[in-house]
């Protein structure tokens, strides 16, 4: 009797959540057309780039501040970590 009060405790008891994966903002190397803000704006906010990229433009029409932000951002914003393929690709292309 004691193991039933101890099961139902159990299956009533409050689970934890599941901890965040923490997310970092970079620019991508494999999605790039200039320099890879947009397709990492995407990744980090997990959006396509294509609606990023469509942002962008739209500001940029709308006075110019697309492209003003896409400046600051390809400076301010970390190059991505290298994924096996760019580096396979380098290392090809070296030799």
């Amino acid at each position: 009797m004691n193991t039933e009060t101890t099961i139902i405790e159990l299956i009533d008891a409050p689970t934890m959540p599941a901890p965040r994966r923490r997310r970092t903002l970079y620019r991508d190397n494999d999605d790039k057309m200039i320099a890879g803000v947009c397709s990492g704006l995407g990744r980090y906010f997990d959006i396509h780039t294509s609606l990023v990229r469509v942002a962008f433009v739209v500001f940029t029409l709308l006075g110019g501040a697309g492209v003003l932000a896409y400046a600051v951002l390809w400076f301010a914003v970390d190059r991505g970590p290298a994924r096996e393929t760019d580096q396979y690709n380098n290392e090809r292309n070296v030799q």
